[in-house]
């Protein structure tokens, strides 16, 4: 079990700290070293001795933030082309996937995927200003994959997200231009569906119907010449 140090003698040190006006971690923090020891403590329940104690000697990161090199390693060992395998999900550990959510967006993403918190990180978000964020993401990553080369590349999943938006912009401003919509990829992948859901009832239908017919076995089936 860790022993933690006072927490009163961590927090003489913060406020020295703070007396030397410490920069932020980074600019899209925007916080403080103490701040953060003090929103990790708050989040997990934990004293700030705790936290202070086994980030200083066990994963002392916090000071390193600006020190890309030495995050990317943590985050990301093998780069994020791992993303874009189409077998991502399945080798991705729970650590890792966790670790790049709050590295890549913000804490608050990471805490809701590991249910500490119960606010939706994107609550705000509409169907119309989701669709558009989603769209723009795969746009965003298609367009990167392929200045990297992989735009002819089968198991390239954010080229093939990219090809679909932009095959779905394109029906929506073939099909539904005197409306004055766009139709979103998430709107072409509803109508995907129930088309397919249409589909498989079809099937069904044909299958009941070929079942309660009997036909002999001696009945030979034609097909209709083509004229």
């Amino acid at each position: 079990m860790l022993v933690s140090p006072q927490t009163e003698e961590y927090q003489v040190t913060l406020d020295k700290d703070k007396q030397k006006k410490e920069l932020p971690l980074c600019p899209e923090m925007g916080k403080t070293i103490s701040s953060v020891y003090l929103d990790v403590a708050a989040n997990f329940g934990l004293p700030l001795g705790n936290v202070i104690a086994y980030e200083k000697l066990f994963y002392n990161v916090v000071d390193r933030r600006a020190d890309h090199a030495f995050i990317a390693n943590i985050v990301y060992p093998e780069g994020r082309w791992v993303e874009a395998m189409a077998d991502y999900m399945e080798k991705v550990t729970a650590e890792e996937f966790t670790m790049r959510a709050a590295y890549n967006n913000r804490p608050e993403v990471a805490l809701y995927l590991m249910g500490i918190v119960n606010v939706h990180p994107f609550v705000n978000y509409d169907e119309t200003s989701g669709s558009k964020e989603l769209d723009k993401r795969f746009m965003q990553d298609g367009i990167l994959y392929a200045a990297a080369g992989l735009q002819n590349s089968e198991n390239c999943m954010p080229i093939k997200n990219a090809r679909l938006s932009i095959q779905a912009g394109k029906m929506g401003n073939g099909e539904q231009q005197n409306a004055g919509t766009t139709t979103t990829l998430a709107d072409a992948m509803r109508d995907a569906a129930i088309h397919v859901s249409e589909l498989k009832a079809r099937a069904q239908v044909n299958a009941q119907l070929m079942d309660t017919y009997d036909i002999p076995a001696n009945v030979t089936l034609e097909l209709p010449q083509k004229p």
